[in-house]
C-alpha cells in the first residue's frame, strides 16, 4: 500500500483526527495562540537577524517590530479574554495590554502625519546588516488603521456587541485579502511589486480577526463545519492546510533559488508549479479511491449504527414504559424542549404542542421553583437529580423525580440537557405512611415502656394501698357506725349487709338481729307498705327516693317519721352489685310541717273571717298571684286561673271615677315606689254593691320596682256600721242638746213656782218645796251626767273624728 494512502487513512481521514481538528478550529484561544506565534516569529526574526522570519515571502515587505509586539499583546489579550470576566487578575492584565496596544496604534497613526514613521533603530547592527534583514522597519499606515480598529473593537465589545462583530469581520476579510494578494498578485488591493504590508502582518490580522470573530460569534465556524456534507468537510480539512503548506514551501523555495542559483524567477516558478501539479494529481488520485472506500465503509458503519441505535431505542422505550418514565431533551442554545408521550401524561398537558420553559414552570409548585432554579448542574456541566411537585388541572399535587445530565457542546459550554422523569407520588405517600407508622411504633414503644414503668410503680403502690384500704375499711365502718343518718347496705339479692348504730337507735333492732335478713321481709315489720314498693328499691339501677313520707313503729311502739333514699352500687364491670339506703329521721320536720299546715289553715280562716285578700304582681314576668279571699271578695271562683284576664276583671268591678284613682296610684307605685291606701266603691261580678279598702307597696330590685304586694279588704260592713254610727251620733247630739235644755229649762220654772207658791199659798208652799227639791235632785243627777258627757265627746272625737263642743250641745 502506498505511504500516502496509509498517511491519509491513518491520520488525515481518521474520525478522531477530524473531530480534534474541528475542535481546534472553533476554539478562539487557538487562533489567539497562532496570532501570538506570528508576533513572536517577527520579533525573533529581528532579534536574531533572520530575514525569512520577518518577511516569509522573498522580496516582500518585512513585518515592523512594533507590529510584532502589538500582535503578541493582542493575541495574549484574546487568549485570556474569557477568563478575565471571572478573575480580577486576568481582567487587569487584559485591560493593561489593550491600553498599551491602543497607545502604540495611536502613536503609529500620529507618526504618519508628523512625517516620522514608527520604526525601531537596532543597536549593534550595521546599516548593511539591517538592510539585508529588511528594507523597511516601519509600520505602514494601513496597519496602523487596522490595529486601531481591532483594538477599539475588543475594548468596545463589552459595551456594543454589534460593533465587535463588525470589527471582527473587517479585520478577518482584510487579512484574507492581503494574504491572497501576496500569492496571486491581485490588482484589486495591491499586487505585483507593490507590497504595502508584510505577509506576517496580513497573517496576524487574519488570525486575530478569526479569534475575535469566534469570541463575538461562537457558532460561525461551527456552523460552516457542521452544515456541510462530512466528505466535503474531510476534503476541506485536507486540501486547505495542504495547499497552504505547498504555497509556503513554494515561497521558501523561490526565495532559496533566487539567492543560491542564477535561475530566473519565471523558471523557478514554473518548476515549482509543475512539481505542485504532479504532487497534487498523485495525491488526488489516491485520495479519490480512499474517499470512495471510506464512504462505503462509513455507510456500512452508519447503517450498523442506525440498527444498533434503533435496537437501543426499542429497549429504552420498553424500559421507560415499564418504569413509567418520560424522556425530555432541552436544547439550551435554541431553547427548544422535546418530550415523549409519557412526559405529557406526567405533567397533565393534554395538547401535544411544543413545550416551553414557561409551560413547565406554570404547573410546578411555587415552593419548589426556587430549588429548581438553584440547580448547579447546568453551571457545573454534571449530572443532576431532583424532586419537585406539580399542580394538576384538578388541583391535585403530584411529585416528580427527575434524573438528568448536562451535555456540553464542542465549545465546552452547556448545549443540551437530557433527563428522565417519573411519578413518585405513590412512593412519597408510601414513605410518609411508613414514617407515620414508624413514629406510631416509636410512640407505642415509648408508651409501653412508660406503661411498664407505671405498672412497676403501681405494683409497688399496691402493697401500700392494701394497708390503706384496710385502714379505710376500718375508717368507713367507724364512719358508718357513727353517722348521723341511718345507713343500710344490701347485696344484689336484697340481703342486709350493714345496719349501723343510727338504725339500731332509730328502730330499736340491733345489727345482729337485722344483718343477713332479706330487707323486703324485714321492713314489713317496720313500714306499712306493700312488698312491691320495698322490693323496687333493691332492683332499680338508678338513684331515687323510694319513701319520703313514711313512718315506722320502733320496737318500743313509738311512731317515727323518716325519709329513705336508695343509691345503686355497681362492680367494676358495671353490673348491679347492691344498694345503699340512707335513712333520715324527719320526725321533727314532720311535726313542723303539721304546725305549718295548721298555721296556713288558721291564716286562711282568718282571711275569710276578716275578709282580707292578698295579691302579688311580678312586673318582670307579668305573673299575678291572688289569695282565695281576693277571689271571693269580687265574687270570683278561686279556680279562675287566667292571670292575663284577672286584673282587667278586677278593674271592671270598680266604679268611676274612683277606678282612675287606683290606676294612677298603681302607676305612681311603679314609677316612684310610693305606696298607696284607698277606699273605693265597687261591685261584684254578680252586681252586688260593696266597699273595698286596698293598699300596696313596692319591692325594689336593682334600683327599680320588681314586684307589687298588697291587700284587698271588704269594708262593706264597716261602711254600713259607719253609716249607722253617723245616725246614732246625730241622735246623741240631739239628746245632749235636750239634756242641756233640761238643766236650765227645769230649774228656772221651779224657782218661779217656788216663789209664787210662797207668796200666794203658804199651805201648798211646803208640799211644793218638797217636790221642787226632789226635782232639783233629779236635775243635779242630770248635771253629773252632763259632766261625764265631756269624756264621751273626747272619745268620739278621737275614734270617730267628730268635732263637737259641750257648748254646742246646749243650743
Amino acid at each position: 500500500m502506498p505511504i500516502g494512502r496509509i498517511i491519509l487513512q491513518q491520520y488525515i481521514l481518521n474520525q478522531e483526527f477530524i473531530a480534534r481538528i474541528q475542535k481546534y478550529i472553533i476554539e478562539p484561544k487557538y487562533w489567539a495562540l497562532a496570532t501570538i506565534l506570528v508576533g513572536f516569529t517577527g520579533l525573533f526574526g529581528w532579534i536574531f537577524s533572520f530575514r525569512h522570519l520577518v518577511a516569509i515571502i522573498p522580496q516582500s515587505v518585512s513585518v515592523a517590530p512594533v507590529s510584532a509586539i502589538l500582535f503578541i499583546f493582542i493575541g495574549i489579550s484574546l487568549y485570556i479574554h474569557e477568563r478575565s470576566k471571572a478573575d480580577p487578575q486576568y481582567s487587569a492584565i487584559h485591560h493593561s495590554l489593550l491600553i498599551i496596544s491602543l497607545i502604540l496604534a495611536v502613536w503609529g497613526i500620529i507618526s504618519i502625519f508628523v512625517g516620522n514613521p514608527a520604526g525601531i533603530n537596532w543597536e549593534g547592527y550595521t546599516s548593511e546588516q539591517v538592510s539585508w534583514i529588511t528594507p523597511q522597519g516601519q509600520m505602514s499606515p494601513i496597519s496602523s488603521i487596522l490595529f486601531l480598529i481591532l483594538i477599539s473593537g475588543i475594548v468596545c465589545r463589552q459595551y456594543c456587541e454589534t460593533y465587535g462583530k463588525t470589527v471582527s469581520v473587517i479585520i478577518t476579510v482584510a487579512g484574507a485579502v492581503m494574504i491572497l494578494g501576496y500569492w496571486f498578485g491581485s490588482p484589486f488591493f495591491y499586487g505585483e511589486s507593490i507590497k504595502p504590508v508584510s505577509f506576517l502582518t496580513a497573517a496576524g490580522f487574519f488570525l486575530s480577526g478569526v479569534s475575535f470573530m469566534l469570541l463575538t460569534r461562537p457558532s460561525a465556524i461551527d456552523e460552516i463545519l457542521h452544515n456541510v456534507n462530512s466528505i466535503h468537510s474531510q476534503i476541506l480539512l485536507f486540501f486547505v492546510p495542504f495547499i497552504i503548506a505547498i504555497l509556503l514551501i513554494e515561497g521558501w523555495i523561490i526565495s532559496f533559488f533566487l539567492k543560491k542559483t542564477d535561475s530566473t524567477l519565471v523558471l523557478t516558478i514554473a518548476t515549482i508549479t509543475l512539481i505542485s501539479i504532479i504532487v497534487t494529481v498523485i495525491f488526488s488520485s489516491s485520495f479519490s479511491r480512499i474517499i470512495t472506500a471510506n464512504v462505503e465503509n462509513a455507510n456500512k458503519k452508519r447503517m450498523a449504527a442506525e440498527k444498533a441505535l434503533l435496537d437501543s431505542l426499542i429497549r429504552v422505550k420498553i424500559a421507560t414504559d415499564a418504569a413509567k418514565m418520560g424522556f425530555s431533551s432541552w436544547d439550551l442554545k435554541e431553547d427548544k424542549i422535546t418530550w415523549d408521550d409519557r412526559m405529557y401524561e406526567l405533567f397533565d398537558i393534554r395538547e401535544k404542542k411544543p413545550i416551553t420553559v414557561s409551560d413547565i414552570m406554570g404547573v410546578i409548585h411555587p415552593h419548589d421553583k426556587p430549588e429548581l432554579f438553584s440547580i448547579e448542574a447546568i453551571k457545573e456541566k454534571t449530572e443532576f437529580h431532583t424532586e419537585f411537585r406539580i399542580i394538576l388541572s384538578d388541583s391535585q399535587v403530584k411529585t416528580i423525580e427527575s434524573h438528568g445530565k448536562v451535555i456540553p457542546g464542542d465549545d465546552g459550554e452547556p448545549e443540551r440537557v437530557v433527563s428522565v422523569s417519573l411519578d413518585i407520588t405513590p412512593k412519597i405517600e408510601m414513605i410518609e405512611t411508613l414514617n407515620q407508622k414508624n413514629e406510631q411504633l416509636s410512640q407505642t414503644y415509648e408508651e409501653l415502656a412508660a406503661q411498664e414503668e407505671e405498672l412497676r410503680s403501681q405494683y409497688r403502690e399496691l402493697a401500700m394501698m392494701n394497708d390503706e384500704v384496710t385502714n379505710t375499711h376500718r375508717f368507713i365502718d367507724e364512719v358508718i357506725s357513727q353517722a348521723g343518718e341511718g345507713i343500710i347496705v344490701l347485696d344484689k339479692n336484697g340481703i342486709i349487709k350493714t345496719w349501723n348504730q343510727f338504725m339500731e337507735d332509730f328502730t330499736g333492732f340491733t345489727s345482729k338481729e337485722m344483718i343477713g335478713r332479706i330487707f323486703s321481709d324485714s321492713i314489713l315489720e317496720l313500714v306499712p307498705c306493700t312488698d312491691s314498693q320495698c322490693s323496687s328499691c333493691t332492683k332499680e339501677e338508678r338513684p331515687g327516693i323510694f319513701s319520703d313520707n313514711s313512718f315506722i313503729r320502733s320496737s318500743d311502739g313509738c311512731t317515727k317519721w323518716y325519709s329513705a333514699t336508695s343509691t345503686p352500687h355497681h362492680d367494676i364491670t358495671g353490673k348491679l352489685s347492691g344498694t345503699i339506703i340512707i335513712i333520715k329521721d324527719i320526725t321533727d320536720r314532720k311535726e313542723f310541717e303539721n304546725k305549718l299546715t295548721q298555721s296556713e289553715s288558721l291564716l286562711k280562716a282568718s282571711q275569710e273571717l276578716a275578709k282580707i285578700g292578698g295579691f302579688e304582681y311580678n312586673l318582670q314576668t307579668k305573673e299575678t298571684f291572688w289569695t282565695d279571699e281576693t277571689y271571693r271578695i269580687f265574687g270570683l271562683n278561686p279556680d279562675f286561673n287566667r292571670s292575663d284576664e284577672l286584673i282587667p276583671t278586677i278593674l271592671s268591678c270598680l266604679l268611676e271615677p274612683e277606678k282612675e284613682l287606683l290606676i294612677q296610684a298603681i302607676k305612681n307605685l311603679k314609677e316612684t315606689g310610693e305606696s298607696y291606701e284607698l277606699e273605693l266603691p265597687a261591685k261584684t261580678i254578680k252586681g252586688d254593691q260593696i266597699w273595698i279598702r286596698t293598699q300596696a307597696r313596692g319591692e325594689w330590685l336593682g334600683g327599680q320596682i320588681s314586684k307589687i304586694q298588697g291587700t284587698y279588704m271588704d269594708i262593706t260592713r264597716e261602711k254600713d256600721l259607719e253609716k249607722e254610727k253617723t245616725i246614732a251620733i246625730k241622735q246623741v247630739q240631739r239628746n245632749f242638746a235636750e239634756l242641756a235644755m233640761l238643766n236650765d229649762g227645769i230649774r228656772n220654772p221651779l224657782t218661779i213656782i217656788s216663789m209664787m207658791t210662797e207668796n200666794h199659798n203658804q199651805k201648798l208652799y211646803s208640799d211644793v218645796e218638797v217636790q221642787i227639791k226632789k226635782i232639783d235632785q233629779i236635775v243635779n243627777q242630770l248635771d253629773a251626767r252632763w259632766i261625764e258627757s265631756e269624756s264621751v265627746l273626747n272619745y268620739i272625737q278621737k275614734h270617730y273624728n267628730i268635732q263637737m263642743k259641750p257648748a254646742d250641745l246646749k243650743n
